[in-house]
């Protein structure tokens, strides 16, 4: 078996400026919303160019808030806004423009339905006018995260029941004919929680989900991953993380028939990391990756790029009343950070969705308390093929970043000897290389040093497996953590002997 090699490799964003050319790509940052909380979770590029953004409205529904969706040309601006709902609580997280060119959203609704709350399932024409809603749901509440148009033109929600299923929150999945009549539902988990916060037709007819399953009560989950058929029966599942604030958030198929997700994953002291998971088509791990600030970080989306790489959008946790900023990243084939940029400026900024455009650049949509005409204002923004837009962009930022060789049986970060941990870095800096347990001890320092510029020139490291007095360690996972005054990094690898 061979050895793990982790690789973190620090590198500088590059600036660049789009011109006015004929082969210039669209960039813009557009708000959108009035006077109270606004805010988006969902976007697409339609098949005209401009984009389609679902979320929720407290501007135009002052009691409690309406789902929100608004329609846009190429540039952003606003070709029409609706709103839907009634006297309680409405809120989409997901839209998809379907196949006659019309929408689907679904999210959660208090103000009908048969519960507490429940799955919304909302129809509407071309320009955003109501064909039909339904509801799906039991006494308890009940909630609808992710939607997608299936090849027989009906759809297939995911989200999370109180309602139904073996324990008191359990995955939820319904299946629709093309008016929304309900064809199937199945509920997935123990009797722990169990949630799926994205859901995507696979090549073969059946679905993958991604979620969490655990107790959020003492901040005990773990990443959640179910395979089912064409009848959501299930093939296989699978979890991933260590019992801590562990959490997918978006599950894409891949072109090479595996899977893609992403979410966060703790790491020893309450920070967030972005957790990105590549998996084969059996769901075996091809390699994890975690990266991320010294405070927290969370991955809300990801997509396969038409070159093969992920884009990644999600929120990166500053310190001071800034709160947050829109991340977004793009990685290479192996989980290694191309680019990061942020986005935001004086109050906090979310991203949650992401979408590779025509143009090859990206959109990424959110909600932002920096600009726009309220509280919290829908954000879109718009970038080139760079992540760039021009506009209130801060100086380049890039995250630490590891990659771990894939084992031969096929498991993240194993190793029996020893491990090689190599990294690069593009400034000179002292860094400090160290290795923690499961349970956040430290067990050794491997490096506490000045190191200079080393693109060309990676540092390895090695570890066998003892601590800091050459005691040999036990079986486990262990964290290793590289540090310097300007990032953080995290990777992970399992002891065997």
């Amino acid at each position: 078996m061979r050895d793990v090699i982790l690789i973190l490799l620090i590198t500088a964003a590059t600036t660049l400026v789009t011109t006015g050319s004929a082969t210039a790509q669209v960039t813009f940052e557009n708000t959108y919303g009035g006077r109270q909380p606004d805010r988006g979770y969902s976007v697409q590029q339609t098949r005209d160019g401009g984009y389609i953004i679902a979320g929720r409205t407290e501007s135009f529904h002052l009691i409690s808030g309406d789902v929100y969706l608004v329609k846009t040309d190429s540039l952003g601006a606003t070709l029409w806004e609706r709103t839907y709902g009634g006297e309680s609580l409405d809120c989409a997280w997901s839209v998809e423009q379907t196949f006659d060119e019309r929408y689907i959203l679904t999210g959660f609704t208090q103000s009908i339905g048969s519960g507490l709350g429940d799955v919304y399932l909302i129809r509407t024409d071309s320009l955003g006018n109501k064909l039909w809603e339904r509801t799906y749901g039991g006494v308890a509440a009940d909630y609808g995260f992710c939607v997608q148009q299936t090849s027989d033109s009906g759809y297939v929600v995911a989200g999370q029941t109180m309602s139904f299923g073996t324990g008191g929150v359990d995955a939820y999945l319904v299946k629709t004919d093309s008016l929304g009549d309900t064809l199937w539902t199945r509920t997935y988990g123990d009797s722990l929680e169990n949630l799926a916060n994205s859901v995507q037709q696979t090549l073969d007819g059946g679905y993958i989900l991604a979620g969490a399953t655990g107790w959020t009560l003492t901040d005990s989950m773990e990443v959640y991953v179910v395979k089912t058929d064409s009848s959501g029966d299930v093939e296989w599942e699978t979890v991933f993380g260590r019992a801590g604030s562990d959490c997918a958030y978006s599950v894409r198929q891949t072109s090479d028939g595996g899977y893609i997700i992403v979410g966060q994953t703790p790491f020893p002291g309450n920070e967030l990391d972005v957790y990105l998971i590549k998996m084969d088509s059996l769901g075996d791990t091809s390699w994890t990756m975690a990266y991320g600030t010294l405070l927290n970080d969370v991955g809300q989306c990801v997509r396969e790029t038409a070159d093969g790489y992920y884009v990644i959008a999600g929120m990166t946790f500053l310190d001071g009343p800034r709160g947050a900023d829109v991340h977004l990243t793009k990685a290479d084939s192996l989980g290694g950070v191309i680019w990061t940029r942020l986005f935001g400026k004086y109050g906090s900024d979310w991203g949650f969705s992401v979408q590779e455009t025509q143009d090859s650049g990206y959109v990424v949509a959110g909600y932002t308390e920096s600009f726009g005409a309220g509280r919290a204002d829908v954000y879109l923004i718009k970038t080139d093929r760079y992540g760039l837009t021009g506009i209130h962009e801060e100086p380049g930022t890039s995250y630490a970043v590891h990659r771990t060789t894939p084992m031969m049986d096929g498991r993240p970060n194993p190793f029996r000897v020893s491990t090689t941990i190599t990294f690069a870095l593009a400034e000179p800096s002292r860094v400090t290389l160290k290795v923690f347990d499961a349970s956040g001890r430290l067990v050794r320092t491997l490096l506490d040093q000045h190191e200079f510029p080393s693109i060309h020139s990676p540092v390895s490291v090695q570890w066998d497996g003892t601590d800091d007095a050459g005691r040999c360690l036990s079986n486990g996972i262990y964290f290793y953590r590289l540090t310097s005054p300007d990032f953080a990094e995290t990777g992970r690898a399992t002891l065997i002997r």
